[in-house]
């Protein structure tokens, strides 16, 4: 099954996050969006099995300082459905 996580932080080290992006892109989709007002933050979203994202989700949090819901905006993993 493919999972959809957003995620939104401050990104401590771009180049590690950029290798992230190429690992994920390996077995999945990991995109990653450069806040324009504020170029420490990003939005990251990741299209990846159910077992894949487990791993994407400890990588993240050890580079990224995530925001959690009291932060800017929220955070979340969505599972794709079967409807139009």
């Amino acid at each position: 099954m493919t999972i959809i996580l957003t995620a939104v932080g401050r990104v401590r080290d771009w180049k590690a996050l950029t290798a992230i992006r190429q690992s994920a892109n390996r077995t999945g989709r990991l995109r990653i969006y450069r806040d324009v007002k504020d170029a420490s933050r990003a939005l990251i979203v990741a299209e990846l099995s159910d077992d894949d994202i487990s791993d994407l989700d400890a990588d993240l949090r050890e580079r990224v300082e995530l925001l959690d819901d009291a932060g800017f905006t929220d955070s979340g993993v969505w599972e794709a459905i079967d409807a139009e």
